[in-house]
């Protein structure tokens, strides 16, 4: 599938389910300054002040809470069109329908997940009441005096992957640092990013969903445990008088492949070679691997890094 690359102008609005539609949207009301612009069977339409169109939460009551749907708007009719051929050339499906208030038609479909996702072009632009009106004429409606005064909706948090990949994160994190101090973190941090680069790798191949999951908690396992036993390496390897000083900057370069990781990303979409991002960052962790385990060799060898674990030393007492 080609990337939008402009197609995906913003986020339109997002759909709660809830059990207690009444507390739900006292709370948005009352406590975040949303406004009610309209029911329509069990939904309530509420928007944010400086949302240009007609709603950008819909409150649903149902049985059990959670996410419904996620609209977004596109730059225009041709990239709605444009995005909904590319969606049914990479094997989804969806339909179209027209089924909220001051928005046209939109093209339904799902994520791998389940989640239900929408695009659209048309759209009635807000128009406050007089109650409502704002002083500035750049507004669409005045701020309301009650709560915080949300402006906008401006992203949403999909939680399933990133649940899964921080849950095997405390997993790994509890068994690198048994495995650390019987083996030694050198070692134990260089296998773990072997490890780490196929399970990146792996993400790059269309797999069964439940396959999926698996290897998304795996690869938490080993990578944020890999980081953490970089510090205990490095830590290893220095002397108290420069040991905070070699953990620094460890970490500051840490933060440097924080920034570099998302750009090459984005450059890789950007030039239609999307399918490499998960080749790059196993890549990546293979090389990580192979300095950690050249640097773990070197020191050893000037007797500074030890690859095995270091005897413990009874504490005296007196």
């Amino acid at each position: 599938m080609a990337p939008p690359l402009g197609d995906i102008a913003h986020i339109g609005h997002v759909q709660l389910f809830t059990p207690e539609p009444d507390a739900t949207v006292a709370f948005f009301t009352d406590y975040l300054g949303l406004t009610v612009n309209g029911r329509h069977g069990d939904t309530v339409y509420l928007r944010t002040f400086d949302d240009y169109e007609h709603h950008s939460l819909a409150v649903t009551a149902r049985d059990r809470p959670g996410l419904g749907r996620l609209a977004l708007r596109t730059s225009g009719e041709e990239a709605l069109h444009r995005r909904v051929r590319a969606i049914e050339e990479a094997g989804g499906t969806g339909r179209w329908v027209e089924d909220e208030p001051g928005i046209g038609r939109l093209y339904v479909t799902t994520d791998p997940d389940g989640h239900e996702h929408a695009l659209y072009w048309e759209s009635e632009h807000y128009r406050a009441p007089d109650a409502l009106r704002p002083a500035l004429k750049n507004q669409p409606q005045a701020k309301p005096d009650r709560g915080v005064g949300v402006r906008r909706l401006d992203h949403i948090n999909f939680l399933t992957f990133v649940v899964l990949f921080n849950l095997g994160g405390i997993v790994g994190m509890l068994i690198a640092g048994r495995a650390s101090d019987r083996f030694g973190a050198p070692r134990i941090s260089a296998i773990w990013f072997a490890l780490t680069a196929a399970g990146v790798f792996l993400l790059s191949v269309r797999m069964p969903l439940g396959v999926t999951f698996l290897v998304v908690f795996l690869t938490g396992v080993f990578l944020n445990s890999a980081q953490t036993m970089i510090y205990a390496t490095v830590s290893i390897g220095s002397t108290p008088a420069n040991r905070a000083t070699a953990v620094g900057w460890t970490s500051g370069m840490g933060r440097f492949g924080a920034v570099f990781g998302p750009w090459l990303g984005g450059r890789l979409l950007a030039t239609h070679h999307g399918d490499w991002g998960f080749t790059a960052f196993a890549l990546a962790g293979v090389s990580s691997m192979v300095f950690i385990g050249l640097a773990a060799l070197r020191s050893s060898r000037r007797g500074g890094v030890r690859l095995s674990p270091t005897p413990a030393v009874p504490f005296p007492r007196g």
